[in-house]
């Protein structure tokens, strides 16, 4: 691999065979080959008496695959239960029926679906296709932090839900054991609420505006045992108004290729959760890391865009009892960065002039790895 001068590279757990050498910059040998256990081309930030690993090095596991059902007998279309699929219409009712019917496989084929109640998915469900229509409520009043979607009973088999776009309260809210599987669901920009206020759209409609925060997971049982969950290809999995206010709780997730877009509070919120993240976008944001509660959080990779003056104030990432470790780039370049974590009634400030940040493309700048 050669380096660039305004890159950077992270690798761990890599072996390299066949070159004299892993990396070049310049010209010149960075790093042998054969075994990589951890190398940053860039100087860790934070405190120095973390131990001596640059990462928190987080257990990484791919999201488990779901071959499609090659019987489609087994196929459950949801229109075939009563559902109407006509954006005004409550579908709840024939959504549950079609659920509770014993198929493995649930599908959607029409564009608008609303739902204004909560629709169970039970363990005999393995795989939920939303064909790439809008799934909502269209009376979304107290729907805070109850799901269109709840996981129910215990099971060892992975829920796959994909292909959908959604708005109003939480999409899915996970309740049952069972390791739960996001993929391409775009829960509908927090900042397009006043534009999707207008009376004569379907989708999200102005009932969707009676909830403070449009999020795509809520853990339904925080205090029982730690849930599963990966998400890929996703946007506001982790959504926060305030800080920890909505934060996933007491997770194990891992998450690749997620975007929050922007948000009032945190972009990417947790408590009590092991969160690994590999690919993210966030926009305009005073918060866009929180972490609480005994969280450990590691980001390898990101782009936070912040152009918006009046979001730079920080800290931009926040822990409390936690540890995060994170590498991305952040543009427009800033001043400088703040960062915080507390311990107890402590806090421990580092802000980081543009200096000690490496420059990328001349308008990017690095963010290495912070504990």
């Amino acid at each position: 691999m050669v380096l660039a001068d305004d890159a950077c590279v992270y690798a761990r757990g890599l072996t390299v065979s066949g070159y004299a050498s892993a990396l070049h910059k310049n010209g010149q040998s960075l790093l042998p080959g054969g075994k990589i256990d951890e190398y940053a081309s860039v100087k860790m930030l934070g405190r120095e008496d973390r131990g001596a690993a640059l990462a928190l090095q987080l257990p990484v596991r791919d999201t488990p695959l779901i071959l499609p059902e090659q019987d489609v007998t087994q196929w459950a279309n949801v229109d075939d239960f009563g559902a109407s699929g006509d954006g005004v219409t409550d579908d709840t009712a024939a959504v549950q029926k079609a659920m509770s019917s014993g198929r493995p496989v649930v599908y959607f084929p029409q564009a608008h679906y609303v739902i204004n109640g909560t629709v169970d998915i039970p363990p005999e469900v393995r795989e939920v296709d939303f064909l790439f229509g809008a799934i909502y409520r269209s009376v979304a009043r107290g729907h805070t932090n109850s799901g269109i979607f709840r996981v129910t009973g215990h099971s060892q088999s992975p829920l796959l839900l994909h292909s959908a776009v959604t708005a109003g309260g939480v999409f899915v809210e996970h309740a049952g054991e069972r390791p739960l599987i996001l993929e391409e669901i775009e829960v509908y920009f927090h900042h397009c609420r006043g534009y999707a206020a207008r009376p004569d759209m379907l989708f999200p409609g102005p009932a969707a505006q009676d909830v403070p925060v449009w999020r795509l997971y809520h853990n339904a049982d925080p205090l029982g045992p730690q849930k599963t969950l990966f998400v890929n290809n996703s946007l506001f999995f982790a959504a926060d108004l305030t800080d920890g206010a909505f934060a996933v709780e007491n997770v194990k997730v891992w998450a690749r290729m997620v975007n929050s877009e922007h948000l009032p509070g945190a972009q990417f919120s947790f408590r009590r959760s092991d969160a690994w993240i590999f690919g993210f976008k966030a926009e305009n944001a005073t918060r866009l890391f929180y972490a609480g509660d005994r969280t450990r959080l590691e980001v390898l990779g990101g782009t936070f865009l912040n152009w918006s003056s009046k979001m730079r104030q920080g800290p931009a990432i926040l822990t409390r009892d936690s540890s995060v470790s994170t590498l991305f780039f952040m543009w427009p370049r800033p001043s400088e960065i703040v960062l915080r974590g507390e311990a107890g009634d402590g806090a421990d400030r580092l802000t980081v002039p543009a200096s000690r940040l490496q420059t990328a493309n001349k308008t990017a700048t690095i963010v290495p790895l912070f504990r």
